[in-house]
């Protein structure tokens, strides 16, 4: 359980999610709200679906930034990681359901800060209430979502290796951390 509360706090406090992940895409949102939301015609559906298709961009882009920055963390706390899971009582499967989890509700909390976000400022701006109809069925499709960036993030995470000498052919890419338990070799024959 420490691990999972330590996970979550670094992810929340991370200021590149902070940054890169809220304040960034907040920013859009306002010009989304007041700026490009002029044009619109007078249509309660457009004013919906306008709302809705804005709030799905923001979730999309600081869910996406979230998760890079997850990865980005945990491929430099890693490197003491083998050690621990032979010496210590940490397991890569608590390991990396703390990671999930952890990520998971960051996702919710940065999910809910665009939800009210977005439902505020376009409110304002379009002179309308506009919020989502099914607050449990949006909460299930966030916390899927950041399952999925999260899992995504980590599985493509990059290639950590590199390559020792140029005359090497052979180029071995592997995640940034123990857990995932495959690697990739590349022939870089012809390649130059």
């Amino acid at each position: 359980m420490k691990l999972f509360v330590y996970m979550l706090r670094r992810i929340v406090t991370n200021p590149y999610v902070l940054f890169w992940g809220v304040a960034f895409i907040s920013f859009f949102v306002v010009i989304g709200a007041f700026v490009i939301s002029r044009d619109l015609p007078n249509l309660e559906w457009v004013k919906q679906i306008y709302t809705a298709a804005w709030f799905g961009v923001s979730v999309l882009l600081s869910f996406g930034a979230a998760a890079v920055s997850t990865t980005i963390m945990i491929s430099y706390q890693t490197g003491g990681l083998p050690h621990l899971f032979r010496f210590s009582r940490l397991t890569p499967a608590y390991f990396l359901g703390s990671l999930l989890l952890g990520s998971v509700l960051s996702t919710l909390i940065i999910g809910t800060y665009m939800l009210i976000l977005v439902t505020l400022l376009f409110s304002y701006s379009l002179k309308m209430w506009i919020a989502p109809i099914d607050i449990p069925l949006t909460y299930l499709t966030l916390a899927l979502a950041g399952v999925f960036f999260s899992s995504l993030s980590l599985i493509l995470g990059g290639p950590n290796g590199e390559v020792q000498q140029e005359d090497l052919p052979v180029r071995q890419l592997h995640p940034p951390h123990p857990l995932l338990p495959f690697r990739l070799r590349l022939s870089l024959h012809g390649l130059r």
